[in-house]
């Protein structure tokens, strides 16, 4: 700690070599073995978990039903704030026929279109997301249905 109570962290690359300053605390970085090596052990304990049945975990057919509800309202976000303006910044004209109004607007609308590519890949990802949750759902109501029909007597494939 420095007389004014604050203490003065840097953080160093793990190969860093040569002299450090007085009055500082000095953290070195994990070298890149070392990242890639919890990476692997974080990993592999995730994939003990899921094995042995994914520390408690459920999926209730409520939850899923919350989770797609929840999805659709992030899409439809998507669709009236970031869209609007992704389209915003594609549309840019430049001031004036010179060349540094044209190229900032060329890189101003090529910044637009980039995010709206962003958009498009997470609005993709989401509703990949979406329909694995649904088919979960899909597929337990099915399989409740199947059950209740058992218990009931009823045997579809008559």
């Amino acid at each position: 700690m420095t007389d004014d109570g604050v203490e003065r962290v840097r953080h160093l690359p793990a190969n860093m070599q040569g002299p450090l300053v007085p009055g500082y605390k000095y953290v070195r970085d994990k070298t890149p073995e070392q990242v890639a090596k919890e990476a692997a052990d974080a990993q592999a304990k995730a994939n003990e978990g899921m094995s042995t049945g994914g520390g408690g975990y459920r999926l209730t057919p409520e939850l899923l039903k919350e989770i797609v509800t929840e999805i659709d309202d992030i899409l439809d976000w998507i669709q009236l704030d970031p869209r609007q303006q992704a389209r915003a910044l594609t549309s840019f004209v430049p001031m004036g026929d010179e060349v540094a109004s044209i190229a900032y607007v060329q890189d101003a609308n090529a910044a637009g279109r980039s995010y709206n590519n962003y958009l498009n890949s997470v609005v993709a990802e989401l509703q990949r997301q979406k329909d694995a949750f649904q088919q979960a759902l899909d597929t337990y109501q099915k399989q409740e249905h199947q059950a209740t029909d058992h218990l009931k007597g009823v045997n579809p494939s008559r």
